[in-house]
């Protein structure tokens, strides 16, 4: 049996629909696919720097123990934590009033230290996160107090 060239068009053209829903379903998983990439980028980042100025302030109270066994006292807060190490992570800038992203830096004038995410977006408005330090009062009386990474300002990692 021979095909007509309308019967031939109406083959041809249903291969190009399948085509096209196969084509539009594959794009789909795709999107899908960095939407997941990209808030897993942001989790990372967020659990990175979470972790990061846990450390910190457990190498901060550390030094200042140090510190006071050896008896050199000194007013450590609002001052730069990364003054107190022998070498800062390699995303550390220095001190700076805006770092770049994915960099730290320490702000002399606000005694804040600065982080700018790379992937995590924050609140409307910021365009970094900000810590001080500062002392712990809830410390016994007649306890050596606790030194503490406090968050400053509104700024806060954007809700999911």
């Amino acid at each position: 049996m021979k095909q007509t060239a309308r019967q031939a068009d109406f083959y041809q053209g249903s291969r190009w629909l399948r085509m096209a829903i196969w084509l539009c379903v594959l794009l789909l998983l795709f999107y899908g696919l960095l939407l997941a990439l990209r808030e897993s980028s942001e989790y990372s980042e967020r659990q990175a720097v979470t972790m990061s100025v846990g450390n910190l302030e457990n190498a901060l109270q550390l030094a200042f123990d140090r510190a006071q066994i050896q008896q050199k006292s000194a007013d450590w807060v609002g001052k730069n934590p990364f003054l107190h190490f022998a070498s800062p992570p390699s995303a550390y800038q220095g001190e700076c009033t805006a770092p770049p992203p994915g960099a730290w830096c320490f702000d002399p004038a606000s005694g804040e230290l600065r982080y700018r995410p790379q992937a995590a977006p924050l609140g409307a408005g910021c365009d970094y996160l900000a810590w001080r330090i500062i002392r712990d009062q809830r410390a016994a009386v007649g306890a050596s107090f606790r030194l503490q990474l406090a968050p400053v300002g509104t700024c806060r990692w954007a809700a999911p």
